[in-house]
């Protein structure tokens, strides 16, 4: 794929905001982009299960969650630190199941308050819509645990309808999915694979992997961002060739991280660039 002059200079200028943003050195632009997927910092509706109510030690923190949610301050305040160090994850790429920490702000400091417990809490984004559905935890087999999609199904179903591969016509009592530690050692060498679940009626459902690959730079799923980020730019590029504007000049600020367009004749502002809303309409 060829990349147009505004494309290669906006990776630049993303790469410097991910630096900037993360405190990371040379990071993917992909992998960024899959980071900011997850932190969901676009207003939304938020639907959470009646059994997430039932522990009151975290309802403080849950409320937060809802709040941050529906304001469209998003999710960065209770992923990972691996999450922010761009390193792939498993359990999103398979079931799309984010799991979050239970931080709360106490004074200058971010505690997590369910540490000692290792408990964590997983949602799931679908279509402006972001379902809390279960408590999960750290350790051996908690991110490739197929209990935790099966319930995600029976308390949501709607949230997987679009990964829906086949409905089997017999019912099933043994689903044809990998073990945990299999399932685990695929996603070391990059393969995500397809999982079954069950519906009310007992029928085995196969659902496709959320992401089709972890985020490698030469896989189908980079392939199609960059590609959607270039088209993008070129549309961009036409648009201000139309209107004469065949010099221009870029700037960035990292600040406000937009990307702004400028007539270098008089420095006149042309065209700007928010790159998060760029990349929440890209993604979404």
């Amino acid at each position: 794929m060829q990349k147009c002059d505004l494309y290669r200079h906006w990776e630049k200028f993303c790469q410097k905001i991910a630096e900037n943003e993360l405190e990371i050195h040379n990071p993917s632009v992909v992998k960024y982009l899959v980071y900011k997927s997850k932190c969901i910092e676009f207003p939304v509706k938020v639907k959470i299960s009646d059994e997430i109510y039932k522990r009151k030690e975290y309802l403080t923190v849950i409320k937060d969650i809802k709040n941050s949610l529906e304001r469209g301050r998003g999710l960065s305040m209770y992923l990972s630190k691996r999450a922010k160090k761009l390193k792939s994850d498993g359990m999103f790429n398979d079931f799309g199941i984010l799991h979050l920490h239970l931080n709360k702000m106490i004074g200058n400091n971010i505690i997590d308050i369910a540490k000692d417990s290792g408990t964590t809490l997983q949602v799931y984004y679908h279509k402006g819509v972001v379902y809390v559905f279960n408590f999960g935890r750290h350790g051996k087999g908690a991110y490739t645990n197929i209990n935790d999609v099966q319930k995600l199904y029976d308390v949501f179903p709607n949230s997987l309808k679009s990964r829906i591969l086949n409905l089997k016509e017999k019912r099933s009592s043994n689903l044809n999915n990998i073990s945990s530690e299999d399932r685990y050692k695929l996603r070391q060498l990059n393969i995500s694979t397809t999982t079954e679940i069950k519906d009310v009626n007992s029928f085995a459902i196969s659902l496709a992997p959320a992401m089709f690959d972890s985020l490698k730079d030469d896989n189908l799923t980079a392939f199609k961002l960059q590609n959607n980020l270039n088209e993008s730019f070129i549309k961009l590029q036409n648009f201000l060739y139309k209107r004469g504007h065949t010099n221009v000049k870029l700037s960035f600020d990292l600040n406000t991280k937009d990307l702004k367009i400028v007539n270098p004749r008089n420095n006149s502002l042309i065209y700007s660039i928010n790159n998060d809303d760029l990349i929440n309409e890209l993604i979404y």
